[in-house]
């Protein structure tokens, strides 16, 4: 398990799920949320709403 607590565009997620890892990515910044929530695969409003 990787944690991340300054998440931004969510590289540190990427490369765990590129080596079999799990991780936690915490990110205060809307925008960086959308982005990283983009390059994985994931949909950001579910996020930003509980923010």
């Amino acid at each position: 398990m990787v944690l991340d607590p300054f998440f931004g565009a969510g590289t540190t997620g990427v490369a765990a799920v590129s080596v079999g890892r799990e991780y936690i990515g915490i990110e205060l910044n809307p925008d960086y949320v959308t982005l990283a929530s983009e390059r994985l695969g994931l949909f950001a409003g579910d996020f930003i709403e509980r923010m």
